[in-house]
């Protein structure tokens, strides 16, 4: 029997072992579409309206805030965005994970 010229396909079938397809890597779950999202305030404001009462809060407490708001993922970005545009001040929290806000 001669193997050469022939596929793998092929050559599976003639030994007799059922041939699987392989498994996309790339192959998104069938979930659909995400959807976006409407809101009153964009993610920026909703943030500085939570800081602007003087308090300064933790990250877990924005990410808190965030997702009871409906927003999916956390604020973690766009503190960082926040950050670097000099809108926020972050404090690293001494012993714990994570850093403390407030308004600039």
């Amino acid at each position: 029997m001669t193997v050469r010229g022939i596929g793998k396909r092929e050559a599976m079938e003639r030994l007799g072992m059922p041939h699987e397809k392989p498994k996309s890597a790339t192959a998104a779950p069938a979930v659909g579409p995400r959807k976006r999202g409407k809101f009153k305030q964009t993610g920026e404001q909703t943030i500085l309206s939570l800081l602007k009462s003087g308090k300064s809060l933790t990250t877990k407490d924005i990410n808190q805030a965030w997702v009871s708001e409906g927003r999916g993922g956390t604020a973690n970005v766009l503190l960082g965005k926040l950050v670097q545009g000099n809108k926020l001040k972050r404090t690293k929290v001494k012993g714990e994970q994570g850093s403390r806000y407030s308004v600039q």
